[in-house]
């Protein structure tokens, strides 16, 4: 079987994508997993398909309760075109009116904000929880994860170039806590230099931190390439 690629972009990108950008991808990954501000717009699906997206897979971040009524509205209504879709979930109260849903659910893949925990659960309850909630999938950016989910029912979906190290509530650019106004985010990301942080390069995305990551020489297991653009 061979390995998926696929391409991230967030909603303040989407204006700018265009067919050349996408058209070597099998999918295309659209809004955050760590920014509940960053969940994209009904147009935002239909300027992607018109740039020539083979398949959207929506993520999800953590999410207040106006957040997680957003996002169940967008799901709702991806539910309603009739056509199988995938959504990255960051959140478990999202997970959870996900599961209630009737008609057609989308496909669940956990996120990378929850993968810790995810795969820090024993091998049953893993498999019991899985089938529960319908996931599928998991997302990564770690060999250490991707090694825990080896022999697991699970696809495992592994992103690059950046590795997520932690995320905030603190919206650095607007310099205030909670759900921002307009997305002062947009196109900005800051390397940051610090003496303990010598060894490795530390980038601030959004609300979150990352540091460089590549693509494990041995990919076994791994069936989609997720590539962050920048």
């Amino acid at each position: 079987m061979s390995v998926e690629r696929a391409i991230s972009f967030t909603p303040d990108m989407v204006a700018g994508v265009s067919s050349r950008d996408i058209n070597k991808y099998d999918m295309v990954y659209l809004g955050s997993e760590f920014c509940q501000n960053l969940l994209p717009a009904k147009d935002d699906f239909r300027l992607l398909a018109e740039a020539g997206a083979k398949k959207i897979v929506l993520l999800t971040a953590p999410m207040s309760g106006e957040g997680l009524r957003r996002a169940f509205a967008l799901i709702t209504w991806l539910s309603r075109r009739g056509v199988a879709f995938e959504v990255v979930v960051g959140d478990l109260g999202l997970l959870r009116l996900i599961g209630k849903m009737k008609n057609v659910k989308p496909f669940v893949s956990i996120s990378r904000v929850l993968c810790r925990e995810f795969t820090s659960m024993p091998a049953v309850d893993m498999e019991l929880f899985s089938k529960k909630y319908g996931i599928s999938r998991v997302e990564t950016d770690s060999g250490a994860a991707v090694l825990k989910l080896l022999g697991r029912s699970l696809l495992i979906n592994f992103h690059y170039p950046f590795r997520y190290a932690v995320l905030s509530r603190y919206c650095p650019f607007l310099r205030k806590i909670g759900v921002c106004s307009g997305r002062p985010c947009a196109g900005k990301s800051v390397k940051l230099i610090h003496p303990g942080f010598s060894a490795h390069s530390l980038f601030l995305r959004n609300n979150t931190y990352f540091f460089k990551n590549r693509t494990p020489s041995d990919r076994t297991g791994i069936k989609r390439l997720v590539y962050a653009r920048w």
